[in-house]
């Protein structure tokens, strides 16, 4: 099932692997998937697990949309945004939470993650007029915290540094990334 189109993660020494893989499952109508081996973003795919696998969660592109498909995304175009999605359980709660950066060096504190993302996203793009938050999630950004629960941490495209893409593709692909993130809203992670 691994192949060079995948997206896979290794969570063969996650001591809740079930739920790192149902957890990862409850947001792919909210966050895209970037594969570096394709330089692609996939908007619809499927995600696999199993123990035969090795511990591994493979994330493979929907064979039957590949108009939900875009390619020659540059790796120099993504980078990490320090965001990560957390089951509300973290900390006691019930929702989907999003833990931000830290702020002038001080820890900030959890946020409902509709919210948290928002704040963000007019944070960053007030910093950096022209420009959007556009998340995604690629091999390596699911995680777990303290062998307890799964988190997600979200890398950001910087679409202007697509050369390959005309201004229109990149006006489509940003819309549809971001455009997912209403998403979120329906998240139902137990």
């Amino acid at each position: 099932m691994d192949n060079a189109g995948s997206v896979t993660w290794d969570i063969s020494h996650f001591n809740q692997k079930k739920k790192a893989a149902d957890f990862f499952d409850s947001l792919r109508n909210v966050f895209a998937v970037y594969s570096p081996g394709t330089s692609q973003i996939y908007t619809n795919y499927d995600v696999f697990w199993s123990s035969y696998n090795q511990g591994k969660l493979v994330v493979l592109p929907n064979q039957h949309a590949h108009h939900d498909t875009f390619f020659e995304i540059e790796q120099d175009a993504t980078r990490a945004s320090g965001i990560f999605v957390i089951p509300g359980e973290i900390i006691g709660r019930d929702e989907l939470y999003v833990a931000l950066p830290k702020t002038k060096g001080r820890k900030t504190k959890p946020l409902p993650a509709e919210r948290g993302i928002e704040l963000f996203a007019r944070a960053y793009e007030k910093k950096y007029p022209g420009k959007s938050f556009v998340p995604i999630v690629t091999t390596g950004d699911l995680r777990e915290f303290n062998k307890k629960a799964p988190l997600l941490h979200l890398h950001m495209l910087d679409v202007s540094r697509l050369v390959a893409l005309s201004p229109f593709k990149k006006e489509d692909l940003k819309q549809s990334l971001v455009g997912r993130l209403e998403n979120i809203r329906d998240v139902a992670f137990a």
